[in-house]
């Protein structure tokens, strides 16, 4: 009969200790935002007189910006720029070398502010898809990364569709949902960010 109680003491001993842990462990506080907001850089197309060039873009060049306030304070902690330029080598790539280079950076306002970076290349950003989590083992950068670099000449070319960024602002983990339109475009259509501090985050996690 002792050796009865002293197991039922042991395992109300146990179930108290995870009960306890479970109490302590620290909640998922996720700050959400829906958005619908969209850029686009090229207005509309001209046909150069040049038969080699095709059609080219007006305006020239242009920028256009999206700022993100992951956290919610009122203050912007990212902005995405969307842009286009002229570059022009007629040496290296022949015909008329004319080229309108479409890019989509990702920029910290802060030096708090850090981008996860692509797992095989340090020099562009990390693509998520919808579940994947966000994580301080990430690989992380304080300044601005390049998510799309294409049409240009003896450059890479780096593109999505639809995907998402990694985020992470002060001890704060997040994302934001892009995708990509016509004509230069970026949408973005979300963001959240998990205020428990160090706390990981799946992309498309609302709650």
């Amino acid at each position: 009969m002792k050796n009865v109680l002293i197991l039922i003491a042991t395992v109300a001993l146990v179930l108290s200790c995870d009960d306890k842990e479970k109490k302590d462990e620290p909640k998922d506080e996720i700050i959400y935002n829906s958005t619908d907001m969209n850029v686009s850089t090229i207005r509309t197309y001209y046909t150069s007189m040049n038969p080699f060039c095709g059609e080219l873009p007006l305006p020239d060049d242009s920028l256009a910006v999206i700022n993100i306030d992951l956290d919610g304070d009122q203050a912007d902690d990212y902005s995405l720029e969307v842009k286009h330029y002229f570059q022009e080598l007629t040496q290296y790539c022949g015909h008329c070398g004319i080229f309108h280079i479409k890019t989509i950076n990702v920029k910290p306002l802060s030096g708090e502010a850090f981008i996860s970076l692509d797992t095989a290349s340090k020099y562009w950003i990390r693509y998520y898809n919808e579940t994947e989590i966000v994580s301080t083992d990430d690989e992380w950068s304080p300044n601005t990364v390049t998510a799309l670099l294409e049409d240009g000449c003896m450059i890479p070319t780096v593109n999505f569709s639809d995907t998402y960024f990694g985020l992470k602002y002060k001890n704060m983990l997040g994302w934001v949902h892009v995708q990509r339109s016509g004509n230069n475009g970026l949408v973005v259509t979300g963001f959240a960010c998990n205020k428990a501090a160090g706390r990981p985050i799946k992309t498309g996690q609302t709650e």
